[in-house]
């Protein structure tokens, strides 16, 4: 697909913009509130229509980090394991800091989801008779009987 060349062509679905003057794709500022550590990371490559997996240079220590976000802060966390290496350029202080940065996203996140509202509670209608109905319907034709 569309590469870091600097060009400013290709495909990169709603995470990414096209490519920027030093060749790397640009992230949504909504994409960032959500995910910050994308900030620390030039992404060089991205994946399908949806994002999908990308490929990132470290803006620190210059590694190459195939995957996904959650690679990305592994790396940035120094977690090691995770499928990529730990950022050697990375002093305590800044991890510190990415950590501050993930935590801070993650509130907002939580304070914007979907709020739990109750529901009105159904209360079943009975017929003047007090019984519920039956689920059938009463056979009616067009013609009235009499006695």
């Amino acid at each position: 697909m569309a590469s870091g060349s600097g060009s400013g062509t290709g495909s990169t679905g709603s995470l990414f913009s096209p490519t920027n003057a030093t060749g790397g794709f640009v992230m949504s500022e909504i994409r960032l509130r959500k995910t910050p550590l994308w900030r620390h990371v030039k992404v060089l490559q991205t994946h399908g229509a949806d994002g999908g997996n990308t490929k990132s240079e470290c803006l620190y220590c210059g590694s190459i980090i195939p995957g996904s976000y959650s690679r990305v802060k592994a790396h940035l966390f120094k977690e090691q394991g995770k499928g990529t290496g730990i950022c050697t350029q990375a002093t305590p202080e800044m991890v510190a800091q990415f950590h501050a940065e993930e935590d801070a996203a993650k509130s907002v996140a939580q304070d914007s989801s979907p709020r739990s509202v109750p529901m009105p509670v159904h209360i079943p209608v009975t017929h003047s008779v007090g019984r519920p109905p039956s689920g059938k319907r009463k056979k009616q034709s067009g013609i009235t009987e009499f006695p």
